[in-house]
């Protein structure tokens, strides 16, 4: 198992948790250039550094190269040793100006370092002249931070202009996708090409979240899957990806999902193989693996193939968790649009099994389970019993690994959504302490539904939500049960994380590797946030703790509520039928906020004793193995 991120290309360091190292003088570095330009600049900002970057009479001073000192930053405050700004993307290859006012001690020689990304740590270029003032010159492809430094001096403040590329053929604002394939399954592509390699710099500096969805196929040519500027192979944005993985080229352009299937059938989807990854180009899906073709009945006589969703239940799940488009609500279709697609096609743990194998999955979510609900584990196994085992594989993946799985946690006995059958959890899917447990609640009126499994972690919506249907371009589905929760749910955990890396500028994916060894969700500098990121390093836990503890009961009022059958009224034990309460977009920002520091975390204290309690008995089912 890869552990941390070092195979990039990319890469000039390891990636650094609590500090950044400049490049030494002339290393890496560009020329400056002459006069700023004359026009208003796209990004302008004035701050302060307070001391050098150098100190002679440090005793760690002469292992430095040119005396340098560790960095350690703050974004919108004074850093002491260096402030950091995070680019506009407008400003990507103009021309930049830092200029001083002199500061305290009237001598202030400040330098500027620009970086793609913290997490790994990618230095796009260092401008280190030497002489009372700033630096000009050209902001680097791909640089995304600017790390501004004090040589000498003290207290001085800055002024940070820069302006967008003057030459049409430099500009990166508004740079048109890379082209896609013609229909067929295409090796190598990807890697080269018009604008691929302006684009992988643009993505490779991306902070991303990848969800693997273990389910019956997918629906690619809806438009909620359309992500143009994904064009470039995904090896060259997200790291220990597999750079053999062939791309199906597809017919993006036809009129009807039926007559791009049939156009598709001949080059593409008869030649898909199982077992064997790829990827989807224009599509924010970027893995597509097929355990065994989950058959179903497309239209118009098309024939069922791997990977295309000939049931309809795998593009209700991918859509909800990371679908864009607009659905009938006025909103995108997932939780987290901005999150990429791994779909995985068969129900069962074998799907489960290879999630938990690719270094660069952030989640799993599963919306399936053992019908029978049977507590099955190793010892029963051991007796001849089927079990399901995707509790041996999603322990790794959450527990050694520090990533997140979500799994359904049924929809009672006869999983019909119209009796009230509450029914058990505790299956190979849903039943481990370690697992994100999901149930359901109504989005008419916020109160849990009473015929899903208990017990659960937290709940989402399980009735009358929209999703993309399967065997169109553009069209919807109404799409429910514990089926619909559960990616929503994945979706928004995947939405927090998403922006704590972003605010951490970590650009890396799936597995992170902190500088004291343990595995956590993301790494970048200390101090670029409050909180929980305030130390750079945010953990599963206080992911899973932020998410948890920010999901609200939906309140109860008799005299107002939208009518829903089925549902049982929010009580003040309302957590032993719904958990923590509601996951949605509403609840993913306060627990951003709490990640952020502009938010306490919530007192659950009674939501937590229940699920402590809970975990007691999940536990004597499922034992949590530790890893060294």
């Amino acid at each position: 198992m890869i552990e941390t991120h070092l195979s990039r290309p990319r890469l000039l360091a390891r990636a650094v948790v609590l500090l950044l190292v400049l490049l030494a003088v002339g290393v890496g570095g560009i020329a400056p250039a002459g006069a700023a330009p004359t026009s208003p600049p796209a990004q302008e900002v004035q701050g302060s550094v307070a001391l050098p970057l150098r100190f002679a009479a440090d005793v760690t001073y002469s292992s430095w190269p040119g005396g340098q000192r560790t960095v350690y930053t703050a974004v919108g405050s004074n850093g002491h040793v260096g402030y950091t700004i995070e680019l506009d993307e407008a400003v990507e290859g103009g021309e930049f100006e830092l200029t001083t006012l002199g500061g305290l001690l009237g001598n202030a020689d400040f330098d500027i370092a620009f970086y793609a990304s913290f997490t790994p740590t990618v230095s796009t270029a260092t401008v280190m002249t030497r002489g009372v003032g700033g630096e000009t010159g050209t902001i680097p492809d791909g640089s995304r931070f600017a790390v501004i430094t004090l040589f000498d001096g003290a207290n001085a403040p800055f002024t940070f202009r820069g302006w967008e590329p003057s030459g049409t053929a430099d500009r990166q604002k508004g740079l048109a996708p890379a082209a896609l394939p013609t229909p067929g399954i295409h090796a190598g592509f990807g890697f080269e090409g018009d604008r691929v390699r302006q684009w992988t710099k643009k993505l490779g500096k991306r902070s991303h979240v990848v969800i693997a969805v273990v389910d019956t196929g997918i629906n690619p040519y809806h438009v909620a899957y359309r992500r143009p500027e994904y064009a470039v192979h995904p090896s060259t944005y997200i790291d220990g990806f597999p750079a053999d993985a062939p791309a199906l080229g597809l017919s993006f352009g036809a009129g009807s999902y039926e007559a791009a299937r049939a156009a598709d059938d001949g080059p593409v989807w008869s030649q898909v193989g199982e077992k064997k990854l790829y990827w989807i180009p224009g599509t924010n899906v970027v893995g597509a693996y097929s355990v065994a073709d989950y058959a179903g009945t497309p239209p118009a006589g098309l024939p069922s193939r791997p990977i295309i969703d000939d049931d309809g239940h795998g593009t209700g799940t991918t859509s909800v968790a990371a679908g864009a488009g607009l659905s009938s609500r006025q909103e995108p279709f997932g939780s987290n649009p901005d999150a990429l697609i791994v779909i995985l096609e068969g129900l069962g743990d074998e799907g489960v099994k290879w999630a938990s194998e690719q270094p660069w999955i952030d989640f799993v979510s599963g919306s399936y389970g053992d019908p029978a609900s049977i507590p099955c584990n190793d010892a029963v196994d051991d007796m001849g019993v089927w079990c399901g085992r995707e509790y041996r594989y999603t322990a790794p993946f959450v527990l050694r690994d520090a990533r997140t799985a979500c799994f359904s946690a049924g929809n009672g006995l006869t999983r019909t959504g119209v009796l009230a059958d509450r029914y058990s959890s505790l299956r190979p899917t849903s039943g481990p302490s370690w697992v994100v447990t999901v149930g359901a609640v109504s989005p008419r009126n916020e109160q849990d539904y009473g015929w899903h499994s208990v017990p659960v972690d937290i709940s989402s919506y399980g009735l009358h939500w929209p999703a993309a249907a399967p065997f169109t371009i553009d069209g919807e589905q109404e799409f429910g049960g514990t089926s619909n929760a559960t990616p929503v749910t994945c979706g928004v955990f995947s939405r927090a994380l998403l922006a704590a890396r972003h605010q951490l500028g970590d650009a890396g994916e799936g597995i992170h590797t902190s500088l004291d060894g343990a595995k956590v969700a993301a790494v970048g500098p200390p101090n670029r946030a409050g909180g929980l990121l305030a130390d750079g390093v945010l953990t599963r836990k206080e992911l899973e703790d932020a998410v948890f503890k920010t999901a609200e009961p939906g309140e109860f009022d008799p005299n107002g509520w939208t009518y829903d059958p089925i549902v049982v009224p929010t009580t003040p034990v309302y957590y032993t039928q719904q958990g923590y309460g509601n996951a949605n977009v509403a609840s993913g920002l306060r627990a951003i906020d709490v990640l952020f520091g502009r938010a306490a975390m919530p007192d659950r204290s009674d939501v937590d004793a229940w699920i402590a309690l809970v975990d007691g008995v999940r536990n004597t089912v499922y034992a949590p193995p530790t890893y060294p």
